[in-house]
């Protein structure tokens, strides 16, 4: 039987165990931390932050890399692992630190800069597409820095799309389709790991391209009843939205 935030307490008991030897004091965290005894462990956060940031930057990008590859697994909540203190005295500047020096710089600083610090990201008035685009431009093979790009972009035109079943459009079509066109040419179609991407975009493009046409026209009314009458796939219809954080 699961429960709730069960991925994120099974991580906190798999990291007390796995830092130890090496962190003893994040280690005592975790353990109280998977143990339900919140306070307490958040009352241990601040002096092992202060202490790693004093460090140098390979020791701090050593318990970074760990953190980010083997403790924040899938579906766990990163405040649990990685309060406050721990984000902004350590990851996020290690992780900025590692971007400004050409021998310490690799795609996976880019990645978690966005995937895990977006909040952080604002506040210091960082666009993520910005850094994607720089690490592309620094290390072009790599895929997954294409692909969080392609993915950034084809939210935005989500976004401009989702009540079109209300035939209704929150963007500009032409703009989004430049969007698109540019996801595109980001992802080698070759590639299997592309592919889901892929479809989403040809989807996507699909749909604008429909509304286009329908507002060429001069029609209005209930779009997504024209698309069916068109034979062209019609947005979804009866969905509940959550307006969480952008992808």
């Amino acid at each position: 039987m699961t429960y709730w935030r069960q991925e994120t307490f099974e991580a906190l008991g798999h990291a007390a165990s796995s830092a130890v030897g090496r962190w003893p004091m994040y280690a005592e965290f975790a353990r109280l931390q998977s143990l339900g005894l919140r306070k307490k462990a958040l009352a241990m956060m601040p002096a092992f932050a202060e202490d790693l940031a004093g460090q140098e930057w390979s020791r701090r990008w050593e318990f970074a890399w760990w953190l980010y590859t083997e403790a924040l697994r899938p579906r766990v909540i990163m405040d649990m692992l990685a309060p406050h203190s721990l984000r902004q005295r350590v990851l996020f500047p290690t992780l900025k630190e590692g971007l400004q020096d050409e021998s310490k710089a690799c795609p996976e600083a880019y990645l978690w800069l966005v995937q895990h610090h977006r909040e952080d990201l604002a506040v210091a008035d960082e666009s993520p597409d910005r850094l994607l685009r720089e690490g592309i431009q620094r290390f072009p093979g790599d895929g997954r820095l294409r692909r969080a790009l392609a993915d950034r972009l084809l939210g935005y035109v989500e976004h401009a799309t989702h009540h079109l079943d209300e035939s209704a459009y929150l963007g500009n079509p032409a703009e989004d389709l430049e969007l698109l066109r540019e996801a595109r040419e980001l992802l080698d179609g070759k590639k299997a790991e592309n592919g889901e991407l892929l479809a989403e975009i040809e989807q996507a493009e699909s749909l604008v391209r429909a509304w286009r046409r329908w507002s060429s026209e001069g029609r209005s009314g209930d779009f997504p009843a024209w698309c069916r009458s068109q034979g062209l796939p019609a947005p979804n219809e009866g969905l509940t939205f959550y307006y969480g954080p952008k992808r």
